[in-house]
């Protein structure tokens, strides 16, 4: 399971929340695409309630990256197992955490400013994210005002979450060359983590 911000290894376990989940079409299986998912209101939710919270497992090793200055305020990180890299501001500390299943997060932190995102990456030999991926690395099943946007002129989804650690989330899924990534910050950092994609590259 993907990684939550700063640096907590945590599964969050949400049970269904209202009348359950629908989809656009009402009928669609779990076989069926992301972009299917009808949003789902979270308003009124006692999900703090509802949620039972238990440790994740740690992850096998957790390392520093060398990156490198690129500009005066930013700095560069690349992964070649991984194939991407991105800028970041130079007043942000990176860790890399190796995770179960040749998955890994990297987290991007600055402690004084509380701006925080981070990056979880696992191989992935599908063409879709379905409903059963999607609940798996996302608990809450919260899927709120999807866009379609390009990372790197590869399709990518971005949407509104939510879980009981971070509160609302904003998160950028996509494939590519075999890897789910899966992009997470605070809903307020939507702006910035958007400034941040733009640098996104695939190696």
């Amino acid at each position: 399971m993907k990684r939550i911000l700063p640096v907590l290894t945590l599964v969050v376990l949400i049970a269904l929340v209202g009348a359950g989940f629908y989809f656009l079409n009402g009928t669609q299986e779990d076989g069926s695409d992301l972009m299917g998912f009808k949003e789902v209101s979270v308003q009124g939710a006692e999900l703090a309630d509802a949620a039972t919270t238990t440790d994740a497992q740690k992850p096998l090793a957790e390392t520093t990256p060398e990156t490198t200055q690129v500009t005066a305020d930013m700095r560069g990180y690349q992964n070649s197992k991984f194939k991407f890299g991105l800028l970041y501001p130079q007043n942000m500390s990176v860790h890399e955490y190796t995770e179960r299943d040749g998955a890994m997060s990297v987290t991007f932190n600055n402690d004084a400013t509380n701006e925080s995102f981070q990056i979880y990456v696992t191989p992935f030999s599908g063409t879709q994210i379905t409903t059963e991926r999607f609940r798996l690395d996302e608990p809450s099943g919260v899927y709120l005002q999807p866009t379609d946007i390009l990372v790197d002129n590869t399709r990518a989804t971005m949407f509104f979450s939510r879980n009981t650690i971070m509160g609302d989330t904003r998160e950028v899924w996509f494939i590519h060359d075999g890897f789910l990534y899966e992009v997470t910050t605070y809903k307020e950092l939507d702006a910035w983590l958007g400034g941040l994609m733009k640098t996104w590259k695939f190696l």
